[in-house]
């Protein structure tokens, strides 16, 4: 993985207000994709914080959401998801890691 993300996407993460978190991840979405996804799987793999875990799995959503490129973030969610199932330090974090594949798998291929 590209390492820890830096203390200001952590405290990002870390907020409760869901409508500051999205606001505040634009500044990331397209401009740094590919270390957004790598901070967001490395905070899933790592983190034993609740807040965190739970955060990072809805940011995952909202960054896939607003990716304009989504060939790119197909490509990135399937080495970083390989990545971090190998890294993942408990079972919650493998929970949270299959928790988040669902929901890509959701939002990339919705059924209806």
């Amino acid at each position: 993985m590209n390492g820890s993300p830096p203390l200001e996407f952590i405290q990002l993460v870390e907020q409760e207000d869901d409508k500051t978190i999205q606001i505040q991840i634009q500044k990331y979405i397209d401009k740094q994709i590919e270390d957004v996804i790598s901070w967001l799987f490395y905070l899933l793999s790592n983190s034993q914080d609740e807040t965190i875990l739970s955060n990072s799995n809805r940011l995952l959503s909202v960054v896939m959401e607003q990716t304009s490129n989504k060939a790119l973030l197909v490509d990135l969610l399937k080495s970083k998801i390989i990545e971090s199932t190998k890294q993942a330090k408990s079972n919650k974090n493998m929970d949270m890691i299959v928790a988040s594949i669902q929901s890509a798998s959701n939002l990339l291929y919705p059924t209806e």
